[in-house]
């Protein structure tokens, strides 16, 4: 079973995205409301994949996210409203596997999951 954390201070937002999770099969293991102590609770909660909702991504945001993968990469989807190529280009340098313009939607997570996956084995 998949182990899944979700990152988004929006409990309402990634509410029906948890439970679609669940009902796929996979375990979500915890949702934290902001990436700040991401460092900490990757290790102890141990998820395979990391989904993390954000209107932008800031840079304390990447910089955690490189803490939190850099000694085990695992995949890191990011759903964000801001397209912006260079935020882009900088969350993918950080780690993030799919970043995902338009927000959060349960309908299409499971394959942009899927893809975030494969391209972390192929590495």
């Amino acid at each position: 079973m998949l182990r899944v954390l979700l990152v988004d201070q929006n409990k309402r937002r990634s509410t029906p995205l948890k439970q679609a999770l669940e009902q796929a099969g996979y375990a979500v293991v915890g949702r934290i409301p902001s990436s700040a102590n991401l460092n900490e609770v990757v290790p102890r909660l141990q998820p395979d994949v990391i989904i993390i909702d954000t209107d932008s991504p800031s840079r304390d945001t990447l910089e955690h996210i490189v803490l939190a993968s850099r000694d085990e990469p695992r995949p890191i989807v990011m759903f964000a409203h801001d397209g912006d190529t260079e935020k882009i280009r900088s969350a993918t340098r950080a780690g993030v596997c799919a970043y995902v313009v338009g927000g959060l939607e349960s309908a299409r997570s499971q394959p942009i999951l899927d893809a975030a996956i494969a391209l972390i084995e192929e590495y």
